[in-house]
């Protein structure tokens, strides 16, 4: 599973560990995911 942040709407606050804002009701969620494949 990879890092959740939940922040305030525009907010530029970042976390290797994940965040969760519950001050405001607006929210943007970033998700990292990493993913691997291959083409044949």
């Amino acid at each position: 599973m990879g890092v959740i942040n939940v922040d305030p709407a525009n907010s530029t606050s970042t976390s290797w560990q994940g965040h969760n804002d519950t001050s405001t009701l607006e929210k943007d969620i970033l998700t990292i995911i990493h993913a691997t494949f291959a083409l044949r």
